[in-house]
């Protein structure tokens, strides 16, 4: 039996689940989550409010800062609650930062998500997406942490690449994941199995460099399916020179596609209609790359990755960020069998004539998608007296204002106090300013404009403290008040000190990669969009120890 996996349940939890009926209620604290783009209102007003409510409190989105500039056109797809509530990251990379992936933590289990969607109404709904869920209900001691652990690597590389242009303290809130909520994680481990993590970093190889050592090494079948491929073809021929298929199948969306030119197909290539491929009629932009070398030797890709050049070959700047999961062995064949791949042969296959309207309709798209201009955004860092624009290259001779959007008041302020040096803008306020200002807008003499949403470390780091601290910290405060509650602070104290729920610390290894041991039968923690792999047994209760951080944090306070 299959059935399809709900995305926004899964990561974001039921709406309207009781506390007693939610499958992960407070299972996970922490999320991180990136996206090639994002329709913000649907991750503030839908996926945060779920995660929160499901008690993951501390949440974080990574998207690409193009994408990120051009979805502030209005005012109603505005950030509102970045920078307070959630820790937004805009992503440069040199091509688009396009990676699909979700990583949920906890005490004691995590949740990884690696797939096509991105973070819109369409991308956890209405598409056809594919998607695949690695469970880990064992955490650091689960036989796929090694792969949670490559996931979070991935990511951490990419935001410590983002130095130049995001103020440190929103790259400190985005790896505050790891090393407040699951140290382990920034642990190696040896990923082995029939599922694997893949992601290409920014100074590394290809994409493609790093899957083809997991590939046969002749291919008998290969069938490639996306929404988008480049022109030229260059990743068709390049798995056509590297694979040598016997067959190779191209499936396309004729209506939707973005396809490359009808003559730099690969010799031999067939081109099927597969827009009955899966459940439902909505957009296909599923990524899929399926390898059959023969006698059960096979490899499927899933993932961000389209079929183009720019996803998996290039070198040069015109190279994405992507991530994807290789499946092999018999998850390859259970998933392709699923999937309906191994029926694709029999589509509809595509005549010359309608490859080149296919052809006529992308390159009107080409030429549209060229005429729209770009537009400008970076990051602002609210400090105690004045918010901080991380800016390079500016002079005060261009700047023609400087306007504040007050988020309580919902309107723009000038800001007359303005300072700069090399590193950027200064704009000096009252703090009481500062804590509600939530956009700054730079306009230019010569008509230019800069935007910046504004993030507030202070708020993020209070996102970050256990709940218990955090009551604990505000019955401290009550000491200076007319009523202190002495009792309250006692017993907060002893529950911090004595709380049984506390889970032990793993001590972070720095002796090289750390091996872990294989899968045994039987376990099966994968689910795709399609198919349930299977369930894992529920961790077992085991003692608790005392966790020193919680009493050094009381001791730090109370001097």
């Amino acid at each position: 039996m299959t059935e399809e996996l709900d995305l926004l349940k899964a990561i974001a939890g039921k709406r309207g689940e009781s506390k007693s009926g939610a499958q992960r209620r407070g299972r996970f604290k922490a999320s991180i989550i990136s996206t090639f783009n994002a329709y913000l209102p649907f991750y503030e007003d839908v996926v945060l409010r779920r995660l929160v409510a499901s008690g993951c409190h501390y949440n974080v989105l990574l998207l690409d800062s193009g994408e990120f500039s051009q979805g502030l056109s209005t005012a109603t797809t505005w950030p509102r609650m970045a920078g307070r509530s959630y820790t937004l990251v805009p992503m440069q990379a040199r091509g688009a930062f396009h990676p699909k992936v979700a990583l949920l933590v906890g005490k004691k289990s995590a949740c990884v998500f690696v797939g096509s969607h991105n973070v819109t109404l369409s991308g956890f709904g209405a598409n056809r997406e594919l998607t695949t869920q690695v469970d880990l209900p064992k955490g650091s001691e689960d036989p796929y942490a090694p792969l949670a652990q490559a996931v979070w690597t991935y990511l951490e590389v990419w935001l410590n690449h983002q130095v130049d242009h995001v103020p440190q303290s929103i790259l400190q809130g985005a790896l505050r994941v790891a090393t407040s909520f699951a140290p382990w994680l920034e642990a190696e481990g040896l990923q082995s199995g029939d599922v694997r993590f893949v992601g290409n970093l920014p100074e590394e190889g290809s994409l493609w460099d790093s899957v083809r050592p997991m590939l046969p090494e002749k291919a008998k079948e290969v069938v490639v399916i996306g929404p988008f491929f480049d022109r030229a073809a260059r990743f068709l021929q390049t798995i056509s020179r590297d694979l040598r298929p016997d067959s190779m199948v191209v499936g396309v969306e004729p209506k939707t596609v973005g396809f490359c030119r009808q003559e730099s197909l690969p010799k031999g290539a067939r081109v099927v209609d597969v827009s009955k491929l899966g459940r439902g009629s909505g957009y296909l932009h599923a990524k899929v790359l399926w390898v059959n070398g023969g006698a059960g030797d096979e490899a499927l890709i899933t993932g961000s990755a389209n079929p183009s050049s720019p996803a998996w070959t290039e070198y040069s700047s015109r190279r994405n960020a992507e991530a994807c999961l290789v499946h092999l062995g018999e998850s390859a064949r259970s998933l392709t069998t699923t999937l309906g791949l191994r029926s694709i042969d029999s589509m509809p296959e595509l005549g010359i004539e309608e490859i080149l309207a296919i052809d006529q309709r992308v390159d009107q798209a080409h030429q549209d998608q060229e005429k729209t201009q770009s537009k400008s955004i970076v990051a602002a860092e609210a400090k105690e007296e004045e918010i901080f624009l991380h800016c390079k290259g500016l002079a005060m001779e261009e700047v023609k204002d400087v306007r504040c959007w007050d988020l309580k008041k919902d309107n723009w302020r000038v800001v007359k106090t303005i300072r700069y040096d090399c590193h950027g803008f200064f704009v000096e306020m009252p703090p009481k300013e500062v804590a509600t200002t939530q956009f700054l807008e730079v306009n230019f003499v010569d008509g230019r404009r800069l935007r910046a949403f504004v993030h507030h470390p202070a708020s993020i780091a209070k996102l970050s403290r256990p709940v218990k601290q955090e009551r604990f910290r505000e019955a401290l405060d009550s000491l200076d008040s007319e009523s202190p509650d002495l009792s309250v602070l006692i017993r907060l104290a002893s529950n911090l000190i004595f709380d049984e729920d506390t889970p032990e610390l793993k001590t972070k290894s720095t002796l090289g990669k750390r091996k872990t041991k294989l899968r045994t039968e039987g376990e099966s923690p994968i689910d795709s969009l399609s198919v349930p792999i299977g369930e894992t047994k529920q961790y077992a209760h085991r003692a608790r120890q005392l966790r020193g951080d919680d009493l050094s944090y009381i001791i730090d306070t109370l001097i």
